[in-house]
């Protein structure tokens, strides 16, 4: 019987056990001065589930501009400006927490009063961060601006993300950011009491992979309010592929990246030797096993869908094998996988 892609999914984020905790922390996820980001503005994706052993898969979003960068550089007292092609944001750190401090664009000056608590640090998986902000300014020059509301930031998943047929993410964190906020406009230079304010709701999620200082992916959403009735929506996405971050001079994560792909490589070198036979009516794996393992094969297409699948537990030892029938299988490519107490292998298959 065929089964969904959710059995393929559960083998593979096994793997993430490799790995160490994929933690943001100051040293490998500030903003350092000059780094420029070359982003890819893409369109809105839902952004998926939340939890443990979350598979996000982003390959089929359209892209939609190949060239928005994001600069990033500090200042003497060491506030770090993120310029974007229409906007700019500062920000700074107090004490473990990365603070908001203003927001400029063309028409729009916003300064926090009450600063807007971004991150923390250290940040990882099911960490929260909440808060209050109050802030201040000008629309045009001379018309009065204010706003205050709150902002609550989880670690909500972690897991697998696949970007590209080529760029698949293992060990990825995603940060979820809620900010409801009333905003005022006034004609003149000053917001009075009985000024109308606007509900304001932006929702941002961002996933970091472990090895990269800066997000891979980044969904956006920002709404206006009257009341229950709503006034504007505008949501995007942005990916930045991993080949534009390894250009970065970052040598935190260059190092992190090398040592998670060292330990990974020992771990499963240490286990398993083994050997796939294809007969053209099965496929047959040979092992020897160097401590105790449970193994378990599948061969799928490559759409997810498995057709075969087998496990068994063994001891340290040699001459075990698996067997897999594909005698029923249509010609094509398929694919092999093997989880080896939780290390995960691949072959490609070809029926004829």
């Amino acid at each position: 019987m065929k089964k969904n892609i959710v059995l393929i999914i559960l083998m593979i984020c096994l793997k993430l056990s490799v790995f160490a905790q994929n933690s943001l922390t100051v040293a490998n996820s500030i903003m350092r001065n000059n780094d420029v980001i070359n982003k890819q503005q893409v369109e809105y994706i839902d952004p998926g589930e939340r939890g443990m052993n979350a598979v996000w898969d982003f390959r089929n979003t359209e892209v939609l501009s190949k060239a928005y960068h994001v600069e990033y550089s500090r200042d003497s007292d060491s506030t770090i400006y993120a310029i974007e092609p229409k906007f700019m944001n500062l920000y700074q750190m107090h004490g473990d927490t990365l603070v908001q401090t203003v927001y400029q664009d063309a028409v729009t000056l916003m300064t926090y009063h009450k600063t807007i608590p971004e991150l923390k640090f250290p940040f990882g998986f099911g960490d929260t961060l909440s808060g209050d902000y109050k802030g201040s300014g000008h629309y045009s020059r001379h018309n009065a601006i204010q706003t205050r509301g709150s902002i609550l930031v989880e670690a909500d998943g972690k897991g697998m993300l696949i970007l590209t047929d080529k760029d698949t993410l293992i060990n990825v964190l995603r940060i979820h950011t809620l900010k409801t906020s009333s905003f005022g406009l006034e004609k003149d230079s000053v917001v009075h009491d009985s000024t109308k304010c606007l509900l304001k709701v932006e929702e941002y999620y961002k996933w970091y992979a472990r090895g990269y200082r800066y997000p891979v992916f980044e969904t956006h959403s920002e709404g206006y309010y009257d009341g229950t009735d709503q006034l504007t929506c505008n949501r995007t996405a942005f990916r930045t592929l991993p080949d534009s971050l390894r250009l970065l001079v970052d040598s935190i994560n260059m190092n992190i990246a090398r040592n998670d792909s060292s330990l990974a490589k020992a771990e499963q070198a240490s286990i398993i030797d083994y050997t796939v036979t294809n007969t053209g009516q099965n496929v047959k794996i040979d092992y020897t096993l160097k401590q105790q393992a449970t193994i378990s094969a599948v061969i799928s297409d490559v759409m997810g869908v498995v057709y075969q699948h087998a496990s068994r537990s063994d001891n340290a030892g040699s001459g075990y094998s698996i067997t897999l029938n594909i005698n029923n299988l249509r010609h094509g490519g398929y694919v092999l996988y093997l989880n080896v107490n939780g290390k995960v292998y691949s072959h490609k298959i070809t029926v004829s």
